[in-house]
C-alpha cells in the first residue's frame, strides 16, 4: 500500500506543462480509489477538445501494466485504438483493438514467456458499424508445448483452468465450440452440448453418483438472503465481537464447492475476533463454472462503526 502511495507521489511530480494529469489507485475490481488499490492509473488529459486521453497503469514495481487511449472517462474509459497489457516482468500479456469502447478486431494473448497463446475475434463488423457478438471467435490456439490445436477456427482443444481446477475438451468449428464437450473437476463430470457456440444443454454426474441437468453454464455465488443481508450480518457480528473499536475493514474468504465459507480473514487483524466462529454453519450456493460447482475467493470492504 505504501508503495502505491509513493508511486502516486512520484508520477504526480512528472507532469507535462501543457496537459492536466490525473492519478488514481485502482482496486482488484477495477474501481478507482484515491488512497488504495492494486495498481496506479495515470491519465493525461487531451490538450485540445476532441483529443484522446492517454492512459497508463503501473504495478507496484513501477513496471507498466497497461497503456491505451480513450475518448471518454465517464463512467469508465471508452478505449480507442490499441490497448496493450503487460505481465509484471514487462512482457506483453495481450493486445486488443477498440472502436468506441468495443473490441473490433483480432485480439492477441500471450503466455508469460512471450509466446503467442491464442488469437480471438472479439467483435463482428456489420454494415451499420460495430455489432457485438456474444462469444469471441477463437481463430488460433497454441498449447504450452507449441502445438497448434486450433487453426482457422477449427480443431480439437483440451483446456485446463488452473484457477477453477477444471479440465474441458471438445471441438471448435468456425471459431466456436460445437458438438459434445467433456468437463471434469473433483466434484464430477459434465457432458455439454454446443451448436455454433451456443450452449444447448447437458448433464453432470457428481462424485456421489447423482445426476444433474445442467441448465446454466456459469453462475456466481448465491448468498442466502442476498449479498446485502450477508454484509449486514458480518458487520453486526464484528461489531459485537470486537472490544477495541472498528472502522474500515477488508474481509477475504473462500467459498468452497459445497458452499461453505472457509479461510475468512480480516485486515486489520483483530486477535479478539474468531472469524471462523462468526461464519460457522453458514452456507451459500457455490459458484458454477462450465456446469460444475467450484471454489471461489472473495473480498469485500466493510465500514463497521463502534
Amino acid at each position: 500500500m505504501k508503495v502505491l502511495l509513493l508511486l502516486c507521489m512520484f508520477y504526480s511530480c512528472v507532469v507535462f506543462a501543457q496537459n492536466r494529469r490525473s492519478i488514481y489507485c485502482v482496486d482488484r475490481d477495477g474501481r478507482l480509489n484515491s488512497k488504495s488499490g492494486s495498481c496506479v492509473r495515470i491519465v493525461d488529459h487531451p490538450a485540445a477538445k476532441g483529443g484522446l486521453y492517454q492512459i497508463q497503469e503501473f504495478y507496484e514495481n513501477r513496471q507498466l501494466r497497461m497503456k491505451g487511449q480513450a475518448s471518454s472517462l465517464d463512467p469508465n474509459p471508452v478505449y480507442e485504438g490499441a490497448v496493450i497489457s503487460y505481465y509484471p516482468d514487462g512482457r506483453r500479456k495481450s493486445v486488443q483493438y477498440f472502436k468506441q469502447g468495443v473490441s473490433c478486431d483480432s485480439a492477441y494473448y500471450f503466455y508469460p514467456d512471450g509466446r503467442l497463446e491464442k488469437t480471438l475475434m472479439e467483435c463482428a463488423k456489420s454494415d451499420n458499424g460495430i455489432s457485438c457478438i456474444k462469444e469471441p471467435r477463437l481463430l488460433t490456439y497454441i498449447d504450452s508445448l507449441g502445438e497448434m490445436c486450433v487453426c482457422g477456427g477449427n480443431g480439437y482443444l483440451k483446456l485446463v483452468d488452473a484457477m477453477n481446477k477444471i479440465v474441458q475438451e471438445g471441438t471448435y468449428k468456425e471459431g466456436y465450440k460445437d458438438g459434445l464437450w467433456l468437463v471434469s473437476n473433483k466434484r464430477g463430470q459434465a457432458r455439454l452440448m454446443y451448436q455454433k457456440g451456443s450452449f444447448i444443454g447437458g448433464t453432470a454426474v457428481w462424485k456421489d453418483g447423482s445426476t444433474h441437468q445442467v441448465k446454466t453454464l456459469n453462475a456466481t455465488v448465491g448468498y442466502v438472503g442476498g449479498m446485502k443481508v450477508f454484509k449486514k450480518y458480518l458487520q453486526s457480528a464484528l461489531r459485537k465481537s470486537n472490544t477495541k473499536g472498528l472502522g474500515r475493514l477488508s474481509v477475504s474468504y473462500l467459498i468452497d464447492d459445497d458452499g461453505l465459507i472457509k479461510d475468512i480473514k480480516c485486515e486489520p487483524i483483530m486477535d479478539s475476533v474468531d472469524m471462523m466462529a462468526i461464519t460457522e454453519g453458514m452456507r451459500c450456493s457455490p459458484a458454477i463454472v462450465s456446469g460444475l460447482p467450484v471454489a471461489s475467493k472473495h473480498e469485500m470492504t466493510l465500514m463497521v462503526a463502534e
